[in-house]
């Protein structure tokens, strides 16, 4: 690996139409690994392609995606159209998650009355991890 065949990488990255969040992440991590390798001396850091290719270089800013305040408050506080049980019941655990600092559903699901102590909510967060294969 060279700057050269960095320079092709990314130019491949991008005729695969990647974004530069995407392509800036695949970098990193590949220069994570090529240190590594220093690390275990599996290479020397006198091929260290790196110090002449900046990765730092790409545009990482990303749009804005989240409401507002204002708009989360429109949502609570908007009587639901239609309320049908399941269309209250949606609107009831999306305003619970956020009063409660965005508590994942998952967390929602398995809250029992003993999870309140002394008024107050107290729950350990259950991580789902699904592995792939």
């Amino acid at each position: 690996m060279d700057v050269d065949w960095l320079k092709r990488y990314k130019k491949w990255q991008r005729s695969n139409k990647n974004k530069e969040t995407t392509i800036s992440l695949q970098f990193r991590t590949l220069r994570s690994a090529y240190n590594k390798a220093i690390e275990a001396k599996a290479t020397s850091d006198k091929f260290y392609p790196f110090k002449e290719f900046n990765i730092n270089k790409f545009n990482t800013k990303t749009k804005k995606r989240a409401i507002s305040k204002e708009e989360i408050m429109m949502i609570i506080t908007t009587k639901t159209i239609n309320a049908t049980f399941i269309r209250q019941l949606a609107r009831d655990v999306f305003k619970f998650s956020y009063l409660c600092a965005g508590i994942p559903f998952v967390d929602i699901a398995n809250l029992t009355m003993d999870n309140i102590t002394d008024g107050k909510l107290s729950y350990t967060r259950q991580k789902h991890m699904e592995i792939l294969t």
